[in-house]
């Protein structure tokens, strides 16, 4: 044997860890579809009320967000937290500028209510402990 060689190592294979979303708890799958819905609830309003800031960057924002919720279908642990940073940072943007609410009109608030409720519940979903596993157990890879 020779002491100056390299230890050896087994490589795992990858492509035999692969995630699927059907193998994703009931709770990861329910979160998911709920943000989904989060965002279709955000299209409507996107196409019924006018947009403050310039619309090809509501646009891009939302596509950003769709992008997380499809990463976090795979088991991307990274999304997952991600997401909850950007919701946190969100609520923290509504509490220090409560008239950029108002000035959206009553249907806006309507919907920001209840997109906010959606992914409140579905982030919950994502940090229960079979969630946690999952992510733990199949997102790890990237």
């Amino acid at each position: 044997m020779n002491p100056y060689a390299p230890p050896e190592a087994e490589l795992a294979d990858l492509s035999a860890q692969e995630t699927h979303f059907k193998d994703a708890p009931a709770s990861t799958r329910l979160a998911v579809w709920l943000l989904l819905v989060s965002m279709g609830v955000g299209l409507v309003d996107l196409a019924l009320a006018p947009v403050p800031a310039a619309l090809w960057a509501a646009i891009a924002i939302d596509c950003i967000v769709v992008g997380f919720i499809f990463a976090m279908a795979k088991g991307k642990n990274w999304a997952r937290v991600t997401f909850l940073l950007l919701f946190l940072l969100g609520l923290l943007g509504l509490v220090m500028m409560p008239e950029q609410l108002l000035q959206g009109g009553a249907l806006s608030m309507a919907v920001m209510a209840i997109q906010s409720g959606l992914q409140l519940v579905a982030i919950v979903l994502l940090y229960l402990p079979g969630s946690n596993a999952w992510f733990r157990g199949k997102g790890q890879q990237g």
